[in-house]
């Protein structure tokens, strides 16, 4: 079966590290990722995605992303059965991230700066930061 996504969005947030009870780094995030339809007011529909990676994916992710830069997270998409306060479950779905890429350049870094590009990418296969 195949079970791949790529998103582009912005971060609505900054990632934060976390470590689960056996010691494994996890971060999460959430892309806000406008679609090309509008409503009747004439502002764009905006999706809220929830991101998360692990090890050395969340590793890179709370070190270098932040609050508003324009990334493309290539990965898979899972879904969690989940209960509310009253017993009510729903389901949750969210992208497991296995490749970052920047899409934007940072405000005021020169342009021949690699970790400034839109070819910066850090992959989960990959054991080295790339800049």
């Amino acid at each position: 079966m195949l079970n791949h996504c790529e998103i582009m969005g912005r971060l609505t947030r900054n990632p934060e590290l976390r470590y689960t009870t056996s010691g494994t780094q996890v971060t999460s995030f959430t892309l806000a990722n406008d679609t090309p339809h509008k409503r009747s007011d004439g502002s764009r529909v905006t999706h809220f995605i929830d991101i998360v990676a692990w090890r050395k994916m969340a590793e890179f992710a709370a070190k270098y992303l932040t609050k508003g830069r324009l990334i493309v997270v290539e990965g898979e998409i899972s879904m969690k059965s989940r209960e509310d306060k009253d017993g009510k479950s729903y389901r949750v779905f969210e992208i497991t991230a296995d490749k970052i890429h920047f899409a934007d350049t940072r405000s005021g870094a020169p342009a021949s700066d690699n970790a400034a590009t839109s070819d910066a990418s850090f992959s989960a296969d990959s054991g080295d930061v790339p800049f």
